[in-house]
């Protein structure tokens, strides 16, 4: 019986550390590659299009995969196809690690990706498992802190892994911890009886009327718009701070957590407030300070002191921990219970999609902006290009994203509008 149907059940935290596990590798390695951008264009003598596929790549497989594997674990079990992603995923760290070229490496990151997307499509259902009611709430906080850490520990721990090792280094590193986390699993967590496969009359026209929810919808595209932004940030910022300031790999790390860290600390304390204030008003005012920052950043600049690229940046992780609890929990509390696991793999998918592609138009109208704009020769390898040139480049190209954020402050505006509206019409 799964322990989160028994309230009386012990809570099995060491399948609960497996997926913690799992899920600090393939968060880690979504955002850790992003410092060694300089170093694969400088190693592999390659152009930022190819480069950008090792990111692209990646999510696109996750993107393609994550809703097909939720369906399959349905059939042949949750266990397996967890473990089978943590194994697979391992494998594909260390083929990353002896990667000769950039066109193997990207076939490499192919595999990651086929790895990791078995462990994101279900982390939360096997921690349900794991867990009775009583400590879900308690085991799904630390999975999530363990993600959140993921995503802002990467460009740390990578430059400092770049600068100790190599490029090599960053994806080596996964290999104790996917080997922990695979006895952890194996041993620890339960083998999963799927339930035997019963026909439904649900036609797919039943399935999409949850999508008439216009605040669901308005969530899962603020959630896809916002995270394409961030993806821009973690794309460009790197090539201002190596190939424009000149800062070293692992200073550069440092420097690009600051919007993460930010985000991860500032996310539940607003998240908590606005379950006392109500969410509207935390959402906005997200949006609102994710514009400032980008025209604030539009100014990059050579030369920048430490302090004035952090003033710029800093604003962007505010913006970011005052949009996302909020956002995550209007959307969800806004469908059915029932209906709650469906949303939860659909909003992971406008994570990843908005992640593939923030990066893919990053890189092309950097690439547009660098060398035609600016009237530089398009065979000009990018760490050969004046440092003002790729500092205005990048603070265009994150600007950008200020269009569609735009539009989506005005849409979140009328949506309070309606919502506050609502009662007083029920009222009459």
């Amino acid at each position: 019986m799964p322990a989160e149907s028994d309230p009386n059940a012990p809570s099995n935290w060491t399948a609960v550390a497996g997926v913690c596990l799992g899920v600090l590798m393939f968060t880690l390695d979504a955002s850790i590659v992003n410092i060694a951008i300089p170093t694969f264009l400088k190693v592999f003598q390659c152009g930022l299009m190819e480069v950008q596929w090792v990111i692209t790549g990646y999510l696109l497989v996750i993107v393609c995969l994550l809703l097909p594997i939720a369906a399959l674990a349905r059939r042949i079990g949750q266990k397996r196809i967890f473990l089978f992603g943590l194994v697979l995923f391992t494998i594909g760290s260390f083929l990353c690690g002896l990667a000769p070229g950039i066109e193997w490496l990207i076939a490499f990151r192919l595999v990651q990706g086929a790895g990791a997307v078995c462990m994101a499509a279900l982390m939360s259902s096997v921690v349900m498992t794991a867990c009775p009611k009583n400590r879900l709430g308690q085991a799904l906080g630390i999975v999530a802190a363990a993600a959140t850490l993921g995503t802002s520990l990467g460009p740390t721990i990578g430059g400092f892994l770049v600068s100790w090792k190599g490029w090599q280094a960053i994806f080596l590193v996964n290999l104790p911890f996917g080997i922990v986390a695979s006895i952890l699993i194996a041993r620890s967590l339960p083998r999963d009886t799927p339930p035997k496969f019963q026909p439904t009359k649900e036609t797919l026209r039943d399935r999409l009327a949850i999508f008439r929810n216009t605040t669901l919808c308005s969530g899962l595209l603020g959630r896809f718009i916002v995270m394409a932004g961030n993806a821009t940030y973690l794309f460009l910022t790197p090539l201002l701070l190596e190939d424009a300031l000149k800062y070293s790999t692992a200073s550069a790390g440092l420097l690009l957590a600051v919007a993460p860290v930010v985000s991860g600390i500032s996310s539940p304390i607003f998240g908590a407030l606005s379950d006392k204030f109500g969410s509207s008003r935390f959402s906005i005012a997200g949006l609102g300070i994710m514009l400032l920052s980008l025209f604030t950043m539009s100014t990059f600049t050579v030369p920048m002191t430490e302090w004035d690229f952090v003033a710029k940046v800093v604003l962007w992780g505010l913006g970011l921990g005052l949009f996302n609890a909020p956002n995550n929990t209007r959307t969800m509390q806004s469908v059915p219970a029932s209906k709650s696991g469906a949303i939860s793999a659909f909003f992971s998918l406008a994570i990843m999609l908005g992640q593939m592609v923030g990066v893919v138009l990053a890189g092309a109208w950097f690439h547009h902006y660098a060398f035609q704009s600016a009237q530089i020769n398009p065979s000009t390898s990018i760490h050969l290009l004046p440092p003002n040139v790729i500092a205005s480049s990048v603070g265009q190209s994150i600007l950008l994203i200020s269009i569609p954020l735009a539009a989506l402050l005005i849409m979140d505006i009328r949506q309070a509008f309606k919502e506050r509206k609502q009662p007083a019409l029920v009222s009459s």
